[in-house]
């Protein structure tokens, strides 16, 4: 009774990263700028647990802004113990056009990849 995991969370759209683990409570997530919002979908381990988007009021989508958004999905078990899992959502700026990573299937860089060079 004093369970305050979550059995699954997932974000519509969006892909956690790292992969949900119901020990892991720090995730992030990257969107393009046409995502205003995303959907938040949580299960918790025991089925007499809750939980809720702190600061949503019962909410279960999150209107996004330019940049970070921080989520916190707080579940609470029935004896009334609490755990936070932490999603910070990146949307990104509308004029951003950089790559995030470079990877080459074959041969190599003349240099270590930068992301903001661009020579």
């Amino acid at each position: 009774m004093d369970n305050a995991n979550l059995e699954s969370l997932k974000l519509s759209p969006g892909r956690l990263n790292p992969k949900f683990s119901p020990t892991v409570t720090d995730y992030t997530v990257m969107l393009s700028s046409a995502a205003t919002q995303v959907k938040v979908e949580a299960m918790t381990a025991d089925e007499e647990a809750s939980y809720e988007l702190k600061g949503m009021e019962g909410a279960r989508v999150v209107q996004l802004k330019e940049g970070k958004n921080d989520v916190i999905v707080e579940v609470t078990a029935p004896n009334g113990n609490t755990k936070h899992y932490k999603v910070v959502i990146t949307r990104l700026p509308a004029n951003l056009a950089e790559l995030s990573n470079l990877t080459l299937s074959q041969g190599k860089l003349d240099r270590v990849y930068q992301k903001k060079f661009s020579e």
